[in-house]
């Protein structure tokens, strides 16, 4: 089908129902969230009865969904995916545990100011995204855009390897493509991260990455201490379809 310039998009889930022909490689691979008590895989409502989602905070979760990938899909020449139902709202119990790269910790408890802080963003963007499919079924106009079609006379535009696009005509979307995300401390404390340059500025503390001459803005305030440390560094973190290093 690629030969024909069909390009097949795979509809994957993060979690199989009970009588999946997978579920038990997932069972032996240990890659479920867990119950509140840890001693069981948390189920949940999924389409067609209950279900289990896979733990994508630990290494075991992420390389038992990896390898099905790559091999049932990636290798067999498709090269797009659609991750469906990444949400997991149906497990009902506020308090599964999750691998959190071997911390362990709840699902949702100590993520609250995380999550209403994307839910905020999203209601923040719906007056843009609603203009944005109007102008689509207007003009014709994507709501995702490569970089040219906004800046044509930009050189560079052309030639971006980092897969960057334009959300609209005044959100650039800049994607970690390469193995390493960016954290920042101050005197040990880890402060939150910015995406929009706008909110960074507003903000007491924080860090932006300036995509322009790839470097990292930090603002806190001074802590009432003779000596402190300000670290910025990178911690791995798994991309599905990578190899290796």
């Amino acid at each position: 089908m690629n030969a024909m310039g069909i390009n097949v998009i795979c509809n994957l889930k993060p979690g199989v129902l009970k009588n999946h022909p997978y579920a038990k490689y997932y069972e032996e691979r240990d890659a479920f969230i867990k119950s509140a008590d840890g001693t069981a895989d948390a189920t949940g409502r999924w389409w067609g009865g209950e279900g289990r989602f896979i733990d994508f905070t630990g290494p075991k979760g992420r390389n038992a969904w990896k390898h099905l990938l790559e091999e049932n899909i990636l290798k067999k020449g498709t090269k797009t995916v659609w991750n469906d139902n990444c949400e997991i709202d149906g497990i009902e119990d506020r308090l599964p545990w999750c691998d959190y790269e071997g911390a362990k910790g709840t699902m949702y408890a100590e993520n609250l100011p995380c999550v209403r802080a994307a839910y905020a963003l999203r209601y923040r963007m719906l007056p843009y995204l609603y203009s944005l499919m109007r102008e689509a079924s207007r003009d014709g106009l994507p709501v995702m855009r490569p970089l040219f079609l906004e800046f044509p006379d930009d050189p560079a535009c052309y030639s971006d390897e980092s897969l960057t696009f334009m959300y609209g005509p005044a959100v650039l979307v800049a994607n970690v493509v390469e193995k390493g995300a960016f954290w920042a401390t101050v005197d040990g404390e880890q402060i939150p991260r910015y995406l929009v340059r706008d909110v960074w500025e507003e903000s007491e503390s924080g860090w932006y990455y300036e995509l322009s001459d790839r470097s990292i803005l930090v603002k806190t305030p001074k802590p009432k201490k003779d000596s402190f440390e300000i670290v910025i560094s990178t911690e791995k973190f798994d991309l599905i379809g990578m190899a290796d290093e």
